[in-house]
């Protein structure tokens, strides 16, 4: 009984997504894998998650307990190859850095890198909002994501929208003990940050998302406006959740190179969505990319990659050639597939 209490509690007050085993197909199926080879062309692709300071209606606060929950799923075991949101290494703390390799989508192998963290230095608000502490970590994490806007190909927001006053990574502001949205819609500051953050390079191809109530309607305007080259991700109506663990069929299909119509992600009450509301900046030279040429030029990439001194490249350009239909392999991916296989002398251990 006290766990489903807990659990209804967050998805009253949590507005934003929940968790799905949907596994997504390699880049082999990939229908907008042209989409993303100018956003993420660099070797190492930056992901930014700032938990937003999550308190709740009983006083507890709920980011720090969601971002340990997110940094064990993304840390555990992948049960298939292919997987996006798990076999992270982690490193640091305050913030975290996940880190493993994957597949770009020019079928060169990536580090992603996700550099994660939440501002809540305690469970309890009322103690959080009398430390010290608690207004460093605040402005740590903060800073964390607006450099996240600045730097990163993917920045995402988990948190509260403070109708429209938000991003917010501080204690809410009370007005006869209930949080005082009239202060945060006639000065949204945090707002203000963010959009001015974003129009120092307007032009910058990125996803901006908000996994928070309503975000469509408080922030894509200003997103869109402010930096129109930016991919703009949020929610039509208030979200409902038991954690922010939607966030990992999200990175399932951002990182398995879909399109925008399939970003889509349903609520626990399936009331609202998770939804692309407009490309981030996609030139016309890699928009014009045929399938076919696109396939050919992937293969070939992975399979120069058999050559390479690392053992975790060989083994993910392995794999993802063994995904694609043999048909589509060129006399030069055979050669360097059979080169590789006889030059193996542990086999196929990598």
């Amino acid at each position: 009984m006290k766990t489903f209490k807990l659990a209804l509690i967050a998805s009253v007050i949590a507005c934003a997504p929940l968790a799905s085993a949907e596994v997504l197909s390699p880049i082999a199926e990939a229908d907008c894998q042209n989409d993303y080879l100018t956003l993420m062309s660099k070797p190492e692709i930056n992901v930014t998650i700032a938990y937003g300071y999550f308190d709740g209606e009983d006083g507890s606060t709920w980011d720090t307990r969601m971002l340990n929950q997110f940094l064990s799923k993304m840390t555990a075991s992948c049960k298939t190859w292919h997987t996006k949101s798990c076999g992270f290494k982690k490193s640091g703390k305050g913030p975290y850095v996940l880190t493993r390799k994957m597949t770009g989508p020019d079928g060169l192998i990536k580090t992603i890198k996700i550099t994660v963290d939440a501002p809540s230095t305690s469970a309890d608000n009322k103690t959080n909002m009398s430390n010290p502490a608690q207004k460093t970590k605040s402005a740590a994490v903060k800073n964390m994501y607006l450099n996240g806007l600045r730097n990163s190909e993917v920045t995402l927001y988990l948190g509260h929208s403070r109708d429209g006053g938000g991003p917010d990574f501080d204690p809410p502001k009370l007005r006869n003990g209930h949080v005082d949205y009239d202060s945060y819609q006639s000065n949204p500051k945090d707002k203000k940050e963010m959009l001015s953050v974003l129009a120092e390079d307007p032009n910058k191809p990125r996803i901006v998302g908000f996994f928070s109530c309503s975000s469509i309607r408080w922030f894509s305007k200003g997103v869109s406006s402010g930096a129109p080259a930016s991919g703009f991700i949020g929610t039509d109506d208030t979200y409902w959740t038991t954690a922010f663990d939607q966030v990992h069929p999200f990175i399932e299909k951002i990182f398995s190179y879909q399109c925008i119509d399939k970003l889509v992600v349903d609520d626990v009450k399936k009331v609202s969505q998770i939804k692309a509301t407009k490309k981030w900046k996609i030139p016309a030279k890699d928009a014009r990319i045929s399938k076919l040429t696109l396939t050919q030029q992937t293969l070939e990439k992975l399979a120069a990659q058999l050559a390479s001194s690392d053992i975790e490249v060989r083994k993910e350009a392995y794999r993802e050639i063994q995904s694609y239909n043999k048909d589509d392999y060129s006399p030069k991916v055979w050669r360097a597939l059979n080169d590789y296989k006889f030059g193996n002398s542990v086999g196929k251990s990598f």
